[in-house]
């Protein structure tokens, strides 16, 4: 039979939060059903069966852990699931497209993107585990929007007449990250009852950097699927990866500083904003 605490490790395995909003959860949880218990027990059935009453009374686990998910974060998982299988179908896709049509399978970016896929579906499927890795989430996430692009290069080589719809997937794929990302960024942790000044640095810092990947990230993309398609693997690719690599350290840095109220965090975006004024220059030249 299950204890409670056992109960409520179980519902929370289907909740996306930090340690500290799980602790809370769990409290708030275990002090309605010792409430339940104690009521079953009043009306004289024994310890045991007083427990499995009020879990009953509660639900099941994988109910109540899907229903708190979704006030947490609304729609979280359809979203990921939609992600998550239409990178697997937009790989799939555009890989039959070069292998039939080019002769150029792209077999490697077809794994990865593929890979990425059920990694976003997992996460659906796990949310716990990506509890208080906010900024880890949003990392993964942008790093897939190079590899969307260069499916979009791929695709556009045809003049088939299913290319558009194909490249109106892969654009819609790119805004479902985006929208993801900037979903993940905006959530405050329901245990974290911040002052208005530190909400507005914190959501600043998100909102920075996520306009400065979406530049960042959109031109390292291109640059690396130019060099793919027209060098082949080259060291010249250590230069938007680094960028790219740069970015997420200066995102890291940023919202730790933040957190401090330290003003190393106005360094770390100044950087941010020099190395990409310094990328522009270099591209357009």
């Amino acid at each position: 039979m299950k204890t409670i605490d056992e109960y409520i490790n179980e519902i929370l395995r289907h909740v996306e939060c930090d340690q500290a909003d799980r602790d809370e959860l769990a409290e708030e949880m275990r002090s309605h059903l010792l409430q339940a218990k104690e009521h079953y027990q009043l009306k004289g059935e024994t310890e045991e069966q007083a427990i499995a009453l009020a879990i009953a009374d509660f639900g099941g686990d994988q109910e109540v852990g899907e229903q708190l998910q979704r006030s947490l974060f609304p729609y979280r998982k359809e979203l990921l699931v939609l992600l998550g299988g239409g990178s697997i179908l937009f790989a799939a896709l555009a890989y039959l497209h070069g292998a039939v049509q080019l002769a150029e399978p792209h077999s490697l970016w077809m794994t990865i993107v593929i890979l990425s896929g059920l990694g976003f579906l997992l996460l659906a499927l796990f949310p716990a585990y990506m509890g208080n890795r906010k900024l880890l989430m949003n990392l993964y996430l942008a790093g897939q929007i190079p590899f969307y692009f260069l499916g979009l290069l791929i695709i556009d080589t045809g003049t088939q007449a299913y290319i558009m719809p194909l490249q109106l997937f892969g654009g819609g794929l790119i805004l479902l990250t985006l929208t993801l990302v900037v979903l993940t960024a905006l959530k405050t942790p329901v245990e974290k009852k911040l002052s208005k000044k530190k909400e507005q640095k914190r959501k600043g810092v998100h909102l920075f950097n996520l306009l400065a990947g979406i530049v960042i990230v959109g031109f390292a993309g291109f640059f690396l699927a130019g060099l793919l398609i027209f060098a082949g693997l080259t060291v010249y690719m250590l230069f938007p990866l680094g960028l790219i690599v740069f970015w997420a350290l200066s995102y890291w840095w940023q919202y730790e500083a933040a957190k401090k109220n330290s003003p190393w965090m106005w360094v770390g975006a100044g950087l941010t904003v020099c190395m990409m004024i310094m990328f522009v220059v270099v591209y357009m030249r």
